[in-house]
């Protein structure tokens, strides 16, 4: 596994976060770059064990430096940027660590294993990627979800490309509506009802799948389904393994393109 690269020589009296996300600006005018951030969150996961958790909290020096080299390296980065820091900085740091916290619960040997797979290399492209959800993440809740991705990911359930297609797409959820996504979604055509499938149906969890006719007691109207992707994250993240079918919902019928020699 790699060892922890040292966070230059600065020791920050408070920071904020620089809007173009490439250094975090330190009170005293130096910085920490994405470079360290991404050292320090790679040394988390290459590293961290669920013990960690306790030290994460633990501002004491000697305690940290009781978790060995590596590690205490990463904790007091964690530790000095947390003194002081400016309120930015500090909704980005309590995002920060809760991801970490994540990261221990994924087994030891699953991430080790990852890690002989990917390389340094491959370890950094995830740390930005991640790096930069948690910049973004609104609700602190989202970054479980940003978790059981990740996991799935480095478990091969899931490929990169889809990994990063489902939290784009969460990033730009709100998580109410992903909570309505688990208890609500269904396989078949409906008509959208409700601002959460609006919502759901611009993030791309609903397509449009075509026009139905109307009956004598209700209209027609544009039908809609959930997509894949919306699919997917429930099983991924809800653990929904059974999704319920309708039928024809509200008297409407999904036109159907019909061969030419059936006519």
């Amino acid at each position: 596994m790699s060892k922890y690269v040292k966070q230059g020589n600065s020791i920050c009296k408070g920071v904020r976060i620089v809007d173009n996300e490439q250094t975090i600006k330190c009170i005293d005018d130096s910085t920490i770059t994405i470079h360290d951030l991404t050292n320090n969150l790679n040394t988390f996961f290459c590293n961290a064990k669920e013990s960690v958790k306790h030290f994460l909290g633990n501002d004491q020096v000697q305690a940290v430096l009781s978790t060995g080299e590596d590690l205490a390296g990463a904790l007091s980065f964690i530790r000095i940027i947390r003194i002081g820091a400016s309120i930015p900085t500090k909704i980005f740091m309590k995002k920060y660590e809760k991801f970490i916290n994540g990261i221990t619960n994924i087994p030891f040997k699953t991430r080790e294993k990852y890690f002989e797979k990917v390389g340094k290399s491959g370890l950094n492209k995830d740390s930005v990627f991640i790096l930069n959800m948690l910049n973004r993440v609104e609700d602190l809740s989202k970054i479980d979800i940003f978790l059981s991705l990740f996991r799935a990911k480095i478990e091969e359930i899931i490929d990169d490309n889809t990994y990063r297609r489902l939290t784009l797409m969460v990033d730009r959820t709100m998580y109410s509506d992903l909570l309505f996504l688990k208890d609500h979604i269904k396989i078949g055509a409906f008509k959208i009802a409700t601002c959460e499938e609006e919502a759901l149906f611009s993030s791309g969890f609903i397509l449009f799948t075509g026009i139905g006719w109307g009956t004598m007691t209700e209209e027609g109207g544009n039908l809609y389904e959930y997509s894949n992707t919306a699919k997917q994250i429930c099983k991924i993240v809800f653990d929904v393994n059974k999704i319920p079918q309708i039928k024809n919902s509200h008297g409407v019928f999904a036109m159907q393109e019909v061969n030419n020699d059936k006519i």
